[in-house]
């Protein structure tokens, strides 16, 4: 048996550090480019050793992006919201009129896009006109649900969830409180919210979504606070439940108050 160590790669000599020049608020990879999303205006496309460019997209500060693997959809404090590829070829795809903060960016099952602005959420599927609901308070999340074209919408008291292509109003789900974070199950029977909690104890919402005809049947239950083998534990259980443990703490580590994340309840 041999002494001398197998001669595998190291992931040191494959790490080079990257100089932003600003803060990252943002970071997602289109194939084998990754885009770092910086603080002010520019979006950073790293795609070999000495291969950068950094774009000059927006005119002020980026608050919100998003990926589909395709295009890195950006929101900024200028009230444009834009999509940049790979190549860096940019696109404006809206401006809010009011030109308010664009807070929130979504992306979607076949190129599906969403941002927020204030009190209003847009929706544009592929490359149709945009649609536009106004919610009771100023949006806190954006999520698509994994098929088909339905945006869910956090805001003060719940979520609304809405079909953009529908006339139908949006079905309102309710739980006292202000979300902050939304996000569906990889199986769309599950929507988590973070909340801000007051008393830091009981931060993250979960519902359970059934089909019932044209409605749905829905349940909230509290995803309390555990220690850290009740965390183990409890992994193993979304798991069981459809919903992947790392959708779930990546929603609930963003709390500004709480960074517990754990299990809901057994239906």
């Amino acid at each position: 048996m041999s002494d001398t160590a197998p001669n595998t790669p190291s992931v040191v000599e494959r790490t080079r550090i990257v100089a932003a020049g600003a803060p990252v608020v943002g970071i997602h990879f289109l194939n084998r480019t990754a885009a770092f999303v910086l603080g002010e205006e520019s979006v950073l496309l790293v795609a070999g050793k000495d291969e950068e460019k950094r774009l000059a997209v927006h005119g002020g500060g980026i608050l919100s992006s998003a990926s589909d693997g395709v295009w890195v959809i950006t929101g900024g404090d200028d009230g444009k919201v834009f999509v940049t590829g790979e190549k860096g070829d940019s696109k404006l795809v809206a401006q809010d009129a009011k030109h308010r903060w664009i807070d929130h960016v979504a992306t979607g099952p076949d190129g599906a896009l969403a941002w927020s602005a204030g009190k209003s959420a847009y929706a544009m599927a592929g490359k149709g006109e945009p649609k536009t609901i106004e919610v009771a308070s100023t949006v806190g999340g954006l999520a698509f649900a994994p098929k088909g074209v339905r945006l869910a919408v956090a805001h003060y008291n719940g979520v609304s969830l809405w079909f953009p292509n529908s006339q139908a109003a949006p079905e309102t789900l309710e739980w006292k409180g202000s979300h902050h974070h939304v996000a569906f199950s990889a199986n769309g029977q599950f929507l988590v919210t973070a909340m801000h909690s007051s008393r830091c104890c009981r931060p993250v919402r979960r519902m359970r979504i059934r089909s019932e005809g044209m409605g749905y049947l829905f349940r909230w239950r509290d995803i309390g606070r555990y220690s850290q083998a009740c965390r183990r534990q409890s992994g193993r259980q979304w798991s069981r439940a459809g919903v992947s443990p790392t959708t779930i703490r990546s929603c609930v580590e963003r709390c500004s108050i709480c960074r517990y994340w754990s299990s809901a309840m057994w239906w």
